[in-house]
């Protein structure tokens, strides 16, 4: 692996695996998982209640992946919100690097091995997040590259149970692993029985280490729960079905999985070298698992690598002359391409922002910077995908009302079930809530403005706190009353001072100026017969959008009024190069 053709065999999957992990975060469980962390280095302590919680925080959970939330806190106070891409990046790389160099192990073709193996990040793409899975592929890969060199080094069985002990802090997918090896002795027996080559007293050593690595499962604080816990979710009257990871897998939501099934079906039914039971038996048990449960297709894309890859291997060596390879060589290429494009722009499994940290569209920052600086009435109701987040930024000032951690009596999940006002109205009775954190088109529509006052929003997100005697202090400081989510702003000179008010203070608070805001500010400036002012804002909405048509053509109107006539004509040039077929500016600017 010194020599430089080796290093640029490397690079072609290695930076392809850098940029397919190079995206903002996008699950809100990697923020509770990092607050968990956080709190036990501070503490000492592992957890074992719900303390994130304001309506059950002394439920019982269950914190299976303790070690690595302690890893992930490690590099996040080191370094930030870069350290934990770090952290993604080189276990991503890792993984990737073992996986190919076990693949080339297996057969030495480069271009298989680069194929397969770039293939299997496709599938796993979807995964990529700042969760204990990261870990796990790294530790299935790590075993893998056992179970491949059993036969020439049977002694290397031996890592793992260590392993598995390892595994037992980090993630309950543990349990699949155990599966494949468990399959995979199994296979070597039924092979053995058929007169396969067998290195003497492997068989007893595979029993011995079967048996080390189940044990080894249990030196976590949960024991047994480690593998109890994914089972359960799996069932069909579980919550977890909910999640899209435990529903079955589809062929419109996961295409390459069921591509890479059919090539490992067909592999086995026309080349003889891939019919061995201790190939098929922890193939077809992942498969199985795969089909029913889409967490498990990962672990069915990392086990089918190496045998997909020695077919290709084998097909490529088969052929003789250049113009029999050449053909596979180019497929086998375009399937990886094929797979990357398509994990890249269409996989409909998360949504991918180009970055690291926070995703800024679908985590409520700006609220939640909002709910610090401020003394919310307390007891504050959030939805569940906004829980992690909020626990995050939050605790220990504020509470949660649900999050996707799971540590809830059954009866209160099933309560939330129902999205309707009337039982919304029951749990916030029940909870004593007094603020609420949800998106912002749910404002009026399940939240009466007659109940609630908003005190904070954003594109995304509204702040509301509920009307009563305690909290009349402050809705006076922080309620909007002109300029409200969905509503016309008011028609006369007061109400628009206020709304002008209030639409400088909403762009104090967001993450970043918005354009719109100061076109509206600057519309607001005209009907007010402040033209000066409305040119500053005019401009400044030209500055962060100069695309935008209308704030060009209300600047024209701004400097027509200030009798700055040839600069109004420049300005109004421009908004018509911008928008030809006058759909914006139709109305404010005359032919």
């Amino acid at each position: 692996m010194r020599s430089w053709p080796s290093v640029v065999r490397l690079a072609t999957v290695l930076i392809p695996a850098g940029i397919l992990c190079f995206f903002s975060i996008p699950d809100p469980d990697v923020f509770w998982h990092l607050k968990s962390g956080q709190v036990m280095l501070e503490t000492g302590r592992l957890i074992h209640t719900n303390l994130f919680s304001s309506t059950y925080p002394d439920h019982p959970w269950h914190n299976l992946e303790w070690l690595f939330q302690v890893i992930l806190a490690l590099c996040y106070n080191a370094a930030g919100w870069a350290g934990v891409a770090g952290l993604k990046l080189c276990l991503v790389l890792a993984t990737t690097a073992l996986l190919t160099r076990t693949l080339l192990h297996k057969a030495s073709s480069p271009l298989a091995a680069a194929a397969v193996t770039l293939f299997t990040l496709a599938l796993l793409r979807f995964r990529f997040t700042e969760r204990p899975q990261l870990m796990t592929f790294l530790l299935f890969a790590v075993a893998i590259w056992i179970l491949e060199r059993r036969a020439t080094a049977p002694r290397a069985l031996w890592l793992l149970p260590p392993l598995f002990a390892l595994w037992s802090n980090i993630h309950p997918e543990l349990i699949l692993c155990l599966v494949y090896v468990a399959a995979t002795f199994v296979g070597d027996l039924i092979d053995a029985r058929r007169q396969a080559p067998q290195p003497t007293g492997l068989r007893g050593r595979q029993l011995l280490v079967l048996g080390a690595s189940a044990a080894a499962t249990l030196a976590n604080p949960e024991g047994w729960l480690v593998l109890l816990t994914p089972l359960a979710a799996a069932l069909p009257g579980s919550s977890s079905v909910l999640i899209h990871e435990f529903r079955r897998s589809s062929l419109a939501d996961d295409p390459l999985f069921f591509v890479l099934l059919g090539a490992v079906v067909l592999l086995v039914a026309v080349r003889r070298e891939c019919r061995t039971w201790s190939s098929i038996l922890p193939l077809a048990a992942l498969g199985i698992l795969g089909l029913l449960y889409v967490r498990a297709t990962t672990a069915f894309a990392m086990a089918a690598a190496p045998l997909v890859h020695a077919g290709l291997a084998a097909a490529l060596a088969a052929g003789a002359s250049p113009a029999r390879r050449w053909p596979l060589r180019i497929g086998a290429v375009a399937a990886a391409v094929a797979a990357l494009a398509w994990t890249w722009f269409l996989d409909r499994n998360n949504d991918y922002r180009w970055g690291y940290g926070p995703d800024e569209a679908s985590e409520p920052v700006a609220a939640a910077t909002f709910l610090l600086a401020n003394d919310v009435p307390p007891n504050l109701f959030n939805h569940y995908n906004l829980g992690g987040y909020l626990i995050f930024r939050l605790y220990p000032k504020m509470r949660v009302f649900q999050d996707g951690r799971g540590p809830y009596p059954a009866a209160f999940l099933k309560g939330l079930e129902r999205h309707d006002r009337a039982a919304l109205d029951a749990q916030y009775a029940r909870y004593r809530v007094n603020s609420a954190l949800v998106e912002t088109g749910e404002y009026g529509l399940l939240y009466a403005p007659a109940d609630w006052g908003v005190v904070f929003w954003d594109q995304n997100f509204a702040v509301l706190v509920r009307r009563s005697v305690a909290n009349i202090p402050f809705l006076a400081q922080f309620e909007y009353r002109a300029f409200l989510p969905g509503a016309a702003l008011p028609e006369d000179r007061p109400g628009r001072l206020l709304a002008v008010r209030e639409m400088r203070r909403n762009q104090l608070e967001r993450l970043r100026p918005d354009w719109t805001l100061c076109l509206n500010i600057g519309v607001e400036q005209l009907w007010l017969g402040d033209p000066s002012a409305a040119e500053a804002e005019l401009l400044r909405a030209i500055e962060l959008a100069p695309g935008e048509p209308e704030a060009w053509a209300y600047l024209s109107v701004a400097r027509s009024v200030l009798g700055r006539k040839p600069e109004s004509a420049a300005a109004a040039a421009r908004a018509r190069a911008l928008d030809p077929r006058r759909e914006k500016i139709g109305e404010i600017l005359p032919r």
